[in-house]
C-alpha cells in the first residue's frame, strides 16, 4: 500500500513560500535609499535578511524530513524522500513500538497554537520517524496496514523465541 498526498498539500507549501517571498521582496524594496542601493542601516534590510534565513530553514526542513511517500509491504516499510531521493527501508523487527501523539505548534507563553496528530515509528536504535496525519489523504489505511504487519511480525517473532 502506498501513501497519497492530500490534494492541497503542495498548495499549502507553495503558499507559504510565495507569501514569504512577497514579504522579503517588499522589505528589501523598502530598504533602498534614494539612489536605489540597499541601505544596510535600515531595519527593513535586516528583517528581510532574517526572513531569507528563515525561508531557507523552512525549505531545508521540508526537503529533509517532511516530503516523503510511504509504502507498506509485508516485509518492511519504505520511506522515499522526494527531494533528496533518499530511500529508507525499515523492517518490522527493527521497530520498537508505534505511537500516535498529538503535537502542538506555537509559542510557549501564547494561547494560540495549532495541534496536529503524528504517528511516531520508534526504532530499536533510539530514533524515530514521524508520519504527519494531515499530509496524506489515506493516512488511516496506511497506518492500519502498518500496524497490522507490525503485529504479525511481533507475534511471529515472539512465538519463535518461546
Amino acid at each position: 500500500m502506498k501513501s497519497e498526498f492530500r490534494e492541497h498539500y503542495w498548495l499549502s507549501i507553495k503558499a507559504t513560500i510565495i507569501g514569504m517571498l512577497i514579504v522579503i521582496i517588499f522589505l528589501f524594496y523598502m530598504a533602498k535609499d534614494e539612489m536605489g542601493n540597499f541601505d544596510v542601516r535600515h531595519a527593513f534590510f535586516w528583517l528581510g535578511c532574517v526572513l531569507v534565513i528563515t525561508l531557507i530553514g523552512v525549505l531545508y526542513q521540508k526537503a529533509r524530513h517532511d516530503i516523503k511517500t510511504i509504502e507498506i509491504t509485508s516485509k518492511n516499510v519504505i520511506f522515499k524522500y522526494l527531494i533528496t531521493g533518499k530511500i529508507e527501508k525499515i523492517t518490522y523487527k527493527d521497530i520498537a513500538y508505534i505511537a500516535t501523539v498529538r503535537k502542538k505548534n506555537g509559542k510557549v507563553n501564547s494561547q494560540t497554537f495549532t495541534t496536529y496528530y503524528v504517528t511516531e515509528i520508534h526504532l530499536l536504535n533510539n530514533t524515530y520517524i514521524e508520519i504527519i496525519h494531515g499530509d496524506y489523504k489515506n493516512t488511516k489505511e496506511v497506518l492500519t496496514e502498518l500496524k497490522k504487519h507490525y503485529k504479525e511480525h511481533r507475534n511471529l517473532f515472539s512465538s519463535k523465541t518461546l
